[in-house]
Parts: C-alpha cells; structure tokens; sequence
C-alpha cells in the first residue's frame, strides 16, 4: 500500500494501512491545496513529524482536496465502455468539466435530487491531484506533475446529460449537481506508488460488483491527458482530474442509484471511496 494522506477535522494526517488510525501531522495547512500551492510536495508532507494518533473513526474526514480552482473529468476513456453505450473510439481526449462545488469526502451522502430522481448514475474513476503549476508539458515528464492519486466518483444525472425535445444534452451540468463528486477517502502519494499506470480499479453499489478494470486500459493514459489539457489551459497546485469510468454503468443496465444505496469504489494502492445515497426530498 502505498503512503495516503487525509485531511480531517484536526488537520492533515497518514492512513494507516487498515484505515483504521491516523498518524496527525505536524504542519501548518488546512488542507493538501493549501501546502502545494506553498510549494510542498506530498511526499515532503507525509514526512511531517506526528502529532498524534487517533482513531479514523474519532474525527470528521473532509475532502482531501475541498475546494480546487478546477475540476476536470474525462468521458469515453474506457474501450468497453465506449462499446458499452455503442459509442465511437475518440482521436483525441473528450475532458469537461464539474463544478468543484460538487465534492464530497468520504462517507458524505450522494443526494438525489427532486428535479431527476430516476436517472442518477454512479461513475468510479481514478483521479490525480496536480502538485505544480502546469502548462505545455510534454508525456515523458508528465507524471512529475502528478502530487497523487485519488479517487471520484463521477456522479451524473443522465436525463440531462442525454436531453430531449426542447432540451439541449448539458454533460458538465449533469455531473456537477451538488453532492455529485465525491473525492477520497485519501491520496496516494504518487512517489509511493508502484506502478500507477496500472492499478485495479472496482465499483460496487451494495456490495454487487458493477465495475472491473485496471487503469492500463485507459484509451488516453495520464501522460496523454495531462499534455492535451495542458495545451489548452494551465494546471495549478490542487486542481483535480478524473480520468474516466470503465463499463459497467447504471444507465446501460437500468440499475440507477436510489435512496438507501451505498456506492464503493476501490482503486489499488489508494483504498476506497464510500458514498451512501439519500433522496434530497426536502430540497427547494
């Protein structure tokens, strides 16, 4: 396993393998963002001195990365997902993206919302925190830019993101509802991680499997992604990037998220990711 940070409710700490504990650090930054746009690295970080150890369960988990000035995410970047949806292989990356105000950490309800109730979706994906400013790079030093590794799930409203008559298909509106990105637990300190081109990757709605992959078979690996995305725009300290979903989804099935489910996404060497669904019936 590799070395993850969380932030909590007193401050920046280590996982424990188990997740069971966490080491608190000494440091002065609220959060990860914070100590990256300071010029700390993570794996500088995650040798901070400890302050302390407390039980995962003792304190409240916030977002590891709360507030980024941008979130992207990545569609069709799984083979079998394109095939899944009888979808077109892409000649280049299709990246949107979510509103930040949608995340969520770990253990936070997924609220399904009054307006489209029938067709919330669940998307698990890997998803990489950027540590330095970013823009023009080239593949060979991509990775470099990479703080860690994390998890999303790239929730979406599919009646929106599809339309209808009178109605234009809006995907970014579709999946940044509120509540519609939960990001977490932690993050893998990508120093620490062994082979992050390849890591398993698995979503289960109640305990039934829905989706299987390994990130190796991304169509556009994270190299790819970062260099087209850097052509076009600059990447900061704490932006977030989600790499794409596997086959497997609710929309092709008919099995959509209902209230009283309970979404878990792991993702090798980073841990996983618990979202429990609630309808928002009390939303204006």
């Amino acid at each position: 396993m590799a070395v993850r940070l969380v932030v909590t409710s007193k401050g920046i700490g280590r996982l424990s393998p188990d997740d069971s504990t966490i080491e608190l650090l000494a440091s002065p930054y609220p959060d990860i963002r914070a100590a990256l746009e300071d010029g700390v690295g993570l794996a500088a970080l995650a040798q901070a001195a400890t302050t302390g150890e407390c039980e995962a369960s003792a304190v409240d988990l916030l977002p590891p990365v709360a507030a980024p000035r941008q979130l992207w995410a990545v569609g069709l970047n799984y083979a079998e997902h394109v095939a899944e949806i009888n979808g077109a292989q892409l000649s280049e990356p299709f990246i949107f993206p979510k509103a930040t105000s949608a995340i969520i950490p770990d253990g936070a309800a997924i609220r399904i919302p009054r307006l489209y109730p029938d067709t919330i979706d669940y998307e698990g994906e890997m998803a990489i925190v950027i540590g330095r400013h970013a823009r023009g790079i080239d593949a060979q030093s991509a990775w470099s830019y990479v703080a860690g590794i994390t998890i999303c799930n790239d929730v979406s409203a599919r009646q929106v993101q599809k339309g209808g008559p009178g109605v234009r298909a809006n995907i970014s509106m579709a999946k940044s509802f509120d509540t519609f990105a939960p990001l977490g637990l932690a993050v893998a300190v990508r120093e620490t991680v062994a082979n992050p081109d390849d890591l398993a990757l698995r979503t289960y709605v109640n305990d039934d499997l829905r989706q299987s992959a390994s990130t190796s078979q991304m169509i556009f690996s994270v190299p790819e992604l970062l260099v087209f995305l850097t052509e076009r725009v600059t990447l900061y300290p704490g932006d977030v990037v989600s790499t794409g979903t596997p086959e497997g989804v609710g929309d092709i099935s008919g099995r959509f998220l209902k209230g009283g489910d309970t979404v878990r996404i792991e993702l090798e060497e980073v841990g996983s990711l618990t979202s429990p669904v609630v309808r928002d019936d009390n939303a204006g």
